[in-house]
């Protein structure tokens, strides 16, 4: 299906079956670094959703000089389903940008992904681009800041002794070692648990938030079927309370390039956030350095901005209504 054939160039829908290779070789010019064709198609293609993208194709070379990718992954909202779309990998050739009037590549790419999404519907488009790209974006109206996100360096209380561990209230965390069949069971129960969990107190905005479902097939996917050995560095956590072996919720985190917390799924409420972070061993004891990072609301360490801003893209109308979503490193493409 065409799209736009404007100028020489060609809006098309990416081809996973013979466009990746040169979606690799542009995102080596664009971006300095390499990526595989087996991590493209573990990217794009093989999560729980069927990702998607425009291709930009100079016609006269049938060379590949834009890319605008959405990785499709299932979302909920107010306890109805709800399509997120991550759109990352925006990648035009140096060659080729030029401006930022109404009709430049970056603003066609922008309107031919607009026509793909439309059988996508209801969907919540989102990204993390820097400031620049953000302020770009917000300024030709394809973009609504969400918000910065922020970092805390956690400082850890000292450790507990092995009575305080088991007391009815306090949250420990053991390691997963294998994700077999009752590992995968114990991370459906826990999203179920918590999705359907009432808020802590109704002004609580959490069920009003558009959220990925992040369940045992999201966790296997993101974090544990990489196709790259050097991003097979995650941990997993289970969370429970006191004397209880059940968990409750789940972290994952990674020791380089820096300590960090890179996602989980808890119980609802501060009281669970902070008590998860200090369950976790420091990462002296796991063979790394420094404290751990996250990105979790704590209401003891003071969060400080990172590069990366949260928009929303291309909202049909925007969700300006909606609370926005607590995001995580791991909901990002970078950690």
């Amino acid at each position: 299906m065409q799209i736009l054939d404007l100028d020489g160039l060609r809006y098309r829908p990416f081809d996973y079956s013979s466009d990746t290779q040169q979606a690799c070789t542009l995102f080596q010019t664009v971006f300095g670094h390499s990526v595989t064709s087996e991590h493209w198609h573990w990217k794009y293609q093989q999560g729980p959703g069927r990702g998607f993208a425009v291709a930009v194709e100079d016609l006269s070379s049938a060379r590949l000089v834009g890319h605008m990718g959405v990785i499709l992954l299932p979302g909920v909202q107010g306890g109805q389903p709800l399509n997120m779309g991550q759109v990352c990998d925006v990648m035009i050739h140096p060659a080729y940008r030029a401006g930022l009037a109404n009709n430049n590549i970056y603003a066609r790419m922008n309107q031919a992904l607009q026509r793909l999404i439309a059988a996508q519907q209801p969907i919540y488009l989102f990204g993390f681009p820097g400031r620049t790209p953000a302020n770009l974006g917000i300024r030709i109206g394809v973009y609504r800041r969400l918000g910065i996100c922020h970092a805390s360096h956690v400082a850890q209380s000292k450790e507990r002794t092995w009575w305080r561990k088991w007391l009815p209230g306090t949250v420990h965390a053991q390691a997963c070692t294998q994700l077999d069949d009752a590992a995968m069971h114990s991370l459906e129960r826990i999203w179920s648990q918590n999705l359907c969990a009432p808020p802590p107190a109704p002004e609580d905005s959490w069920h009003t938030r558009p959220h990925i479902v992040k369940n045992a097939a999201y966790v296997r996917w993101r974090y544990f079927s990489q196709p790259q050995p050097a991003n097979q560095s995650y941990m997993l956590w289970w969370l429970s309370k006191g004397y209880r072996n059940v968990a409750q919720g789940w972290l994952v985190t990674k020791l380089k390039p820096e300590p960090t917390i890179v996602d989980g799924c808890s119980p609802v409420g501060q009281t669970w956030i902070d008590a998860s972070v200090q369950a976790l061993p420091k990462p002296s004891a796991l063979g790394g350095s420094g404290n751990w990072v996250t990105w979790l609301p704590l209401s003891t360490n003071r969060a400080e901005p990172t590069p990366i801003h949260a928009v929303e893209i291309l909202g049909q109308p925007w969700r300006t209504h909606w609370a926005s979503p607590q995001f995580q490193p791991g909901d990002t493409d970078v950690f």
